[in-house]
């Protein structure tokens, strides 16, 4: 995980904007919107195991978008209900495979570079 300082080269906001000096306002901005987005989330999950009642696509989705942001290094501890949501996603058997054979392509892809 990274610290927040630096954000590796894909997710990188000078993939986005390149204005020079403008890179403490991006993440500034795009924490931000994070904070709003998890907000919202959150209090959707309130009382809920999944956003819509049952699992969907849109569960897997979040997970998805929750493990990019924390790369970010932010502090995102005050959204348990995302936090503990992500983790309901994440045993589901087939999420559970589908992140193993993740952590097994990024393995080999290191091996190869």
């Amino acid at each position: 995980m990274q610290s927040g300082a630096e954000f590796d080269v894909k997710n990188s906001p000078l993939k986005f904007c390149d204005t020079p000096g403008s890179e403490e306002g991006r993440k500034r901005m795009a924490a931000k919107e994070l904070e709003h987005v998890f907000e919202v989330a959150n209090d959707m999950l309130a009382g809920r195991e999944y956003f819509f009642g049952k699992w969907c696509a849109a569960d897997s989705h979040f997970m998805w978008c929750w493990r990019r942001a924390i790369q970010f290094g932010l502090d995102f501890s005050k959204y348990g209900n995302c936090s503990g949501h992500c983790e309901r996603i994440q045993k589901r058997p087939a999420v559970a495979r589908a992140l193993e054979f993740e952590k097994q392509v990024q393995t080999e892809l290191a091996r190869a570079a």
